[in-house]
């Protein structure tokens, strides 16, 4: 796959002094996901189809004062993102519940985005062989359901 699998984008401040709006303004744009296919020409059709270039928004960093945190989307046990986000930062783990509790907690605590990383949202393996090693290591037996 010519795409990496994770996506960063980088802001960079000219100065650190926002208001609350503007924040707002900012967290609203942040897209859940995105297509390479939005940013870049893409030339044929069958292209255009692919979901090779479709990547979700899994974490980002913010700068608060003079410290960083990352807050991280939840997946659920299949992989699937969940509504969910936690923030890491030197102390605790704090868990949000939905986008809305995040952008709130963000703009009371004045958090400046600084990283937001994109991760490929339907991944591909290089071959074949590693492909089924891969989904094999995630197969579970009907037993083994039953117990779980």
């Amino acid at each position: 796959m010519p795409f990496p699998q994770v996506l960063t984008i980088n802001f960079n401040w000219s100065s650190l002094d926002i208001s609350c709006a503007d924040l707002l303004k900012i967290y609203i744009s942040f897209a859940d996901s995105i297509s390479l296919k939005d940013l870049f020409y893409v030339s044929s059709e069958a292209e255009r189809q692919n979901k090779l270039f479709d990547y979700d928004l899994v974490s980002f960093t913010v700068f608060v004062g003079a410290h960083y945190m990352i807050l991280v989307s939840e997946k659920d046990h299949r992989g699937r993102k969940t509504t969910m986000w936690k923030l890491y930062n030197d102390t605790d783990v704090r868990i949000f519940m939905d986008w809305a509790e995040v952008v709130a907690f963000c703009l009371n605590s004045k958090c400046i985005p600084t990283l937001l990383f994109y991760e490929v949202a339907y991944p591909v393996f290089k071959n074949t062989q590693s492909q089924s090693q891969d989904i094999n290591r995630f197969l579970i037996s009907a037993e083994q359901l039953d117990v779980l």
